[in-house]
């Protein structure tokens, strides 16, 4: 398949285009371009402007707000295909969060005033945009509640549950993570540091929920992990 279909194919599949007429979708798909992201470049920094749209079709992108002192705050990380960046079609504001390829990949964009003449033929294509940006809100309010109100082992495996969902390879005898993380990693996206992660991680092992295998998170059983959410951190 070459590169145009491949364009045509990935808007065929959006949550915001995909119900929209062929003609719309196709003046998408002539207007989108792909471009190549290595390891630890950005999409977008805070404080950036743009005129795209984006959809991410590889690699892992982490997602982050840094205050002015430096400090890094990550939030998630997120993965294929995921759209986004329609701030874009309302205001010349700068982000407020980072985008960063922590695994090389790639990125199809298209200029926001294209969709936006797409958006006003076809107003129902707002709607669909509303609705994945519910979602994605909700999601964060998710992230908010658990970095609020869980304790730091409840936030680490709901982490890793998350990324089971997507991220799983079956073994004999368990599953795996199959996601490159370090305990830094980790220590990054549940808001703890990497000493407790770490003992996290040895009380698991020692009590057989999750042991590292091949530098790869290995769940023998999946449903102890899932309980591990629910209990209270001393």
């Amino acid at each position: 398949m070459n590169k145009i279909n491949d364009i045509a194919s990935i808007i065929d599949r959006s949550p915001w285009f995909k119900n929209l007429p062929l003609e719309a979708r196709q003046k998408l798909a002539a207007a989108a371009k792909i471009d190549n992201y290595p390891k630890n470049s950005f999409l977008f920094c805070m404080g950036d402007t743009s005129k795209h749209i984006y959809c991410l079709i590889g690699g892992r992108i982490r997602v982050s707000v840094t205050s002015s002192q430096g400090q890094e705050l990550t939030l998630l990380d997120i993965e294929p295909e995921v759209w986004l960046g329609e701030a874009a079609l309302y205001s010349d504001n700068g982000r407020v969060m980072q985008l960063q390829y922590k695994e090389a990949g790639q990125a199809l964009s298209i200029q926001s005033n294209i969709v936006m003449e797409v958006g006003n033929q076809y107003p129902m294509m707002f709607s669909y945009m509303l609705k994945s940006q519910i979602f994605r809100t909700h999601s964060m309010y998710e992230l908010l509640e658990g970095m609020v109100f869980y304790p730091l082992k409840s936030r680490l495996a709901q982490r890793i549950l998350y990324f089971l969902q997507s991220h799983s390879e079956e073994a004999d005898g368990g599953t795996y993570l199959d996601m490159k993380l370090s305990q830094q990693d980790f220590a990054r996206l549940v808001f703890g540091s990497r000493q407790r992660i770490n003992k996290i991680f040895r009380q698991w092992s020692e009590e057989g929920i999750l042991v590292m295998k091949s530098n790869r998170c290995f769940i023998p059983d999946i449903a102890r992990l899932e309980q591990e959410v629910e209990i209270e951190e001393e």
